[in-house]
C-alpha cells in the first residue's frame, strides 16, 4: 500500500521499453485465485477456464 503523497521512482534502462499500469481502489471483500492468465474468486471457476 502506498501512503497519500508518497514519492515513487522508476527506472528503467534506456534501451528497454517500459510500460507502467498502475490501479487503485478499495480492497477486495473476498480472496482471488489465479493461475496463468485466469483470475477468479472462485477455485472452481479457475479449474473450468483451464478445462
Amino acid at each position: 500500500m502506498l501512503a497519500p503523497g508518497a514519492e515513487i521512482v522508476l527506472r528503467a534502462p534506456a534501451f528497454h521499453a517500459a510500460r507502467l499500469m498502475l490501479i487503485g481502489g478499495e480492497p477486495l471483500s473476498e480472496p482471488r485465485y489465479i493461475h496463468w492468465n485466469f483470475v477468479s474468486s472462485s477455485v472452481d471457476r479457475i479449474e473450468q477456464a483451464k478445462a
